[in-house]
């Protein structure tokens, strides 16, 4: 009996889209908790009239959907994986989640040690979360029937 096919790239991409756009309007409750692209008031003034102009929600929504595609496809990579698939897709999204949030913190925002520390740990129950929902979505890989499938 086949399996059933893997879910399409725009399906996964457009719940991991709207997944990041939760946890962004949940978190910029909180400076804390704030995503770095969203952090307006430590960027540079070039930066923060750019994106003020923009408005919050389309930035957060641009950066959704574009975060979105990427966790989708890193989902789509790993749909053959049959061991702890899980915990590798959210170390893998929390690891990107990490790196780009601290560039940013890097080369484009001025904010305190505490907003850094809380706006990248707020990616921890993201990439959970999204590795979850992404993981759910995907047909079960069984040990042993990736090889097999491939022989």
């Amino acid at each position: 009996m086949a399996s059933p096919p893997p879910p399409s790239l725009v399906r996964l991409a457009s719940l991991a889209a709207l997944i990041h756009f939760g946890f962004d309007s949940l978190f910029r409750a909180w400076t804390a908790t704030t995503p770095p692209y969203l952090l307006l008031p430590y960027m540079s003034e070039v930066f923060r009239e750019m994106l003020g102009m923009l408005g919050v929600d389309a930035v957060s929504a641009v950066t959704s959907g574009v975060n979105g595609l990427v966790s989708a496809i890193f989902a789509m990579a790993l749909q053959e994986v049959a061991v702890r698939r899980r915990e590798k897709l959210g170390a893998l999204l929390l690891g990107l989640s990490w790196l780009t949030g601290g560039l940013t913190f890097a080369v484009y925002l001025d904010a305190p040690a505490g907003v850094v520390a809380g706006s990248l740990a707020a990616g921890l129950p993201r990439a959970a979360a999204l590795a979850f929902f992404l993981d759910r979505l995907m047909p079960r890989v069984t040990p042993g029937s990736a090889e097999d499938a491939a022989a």
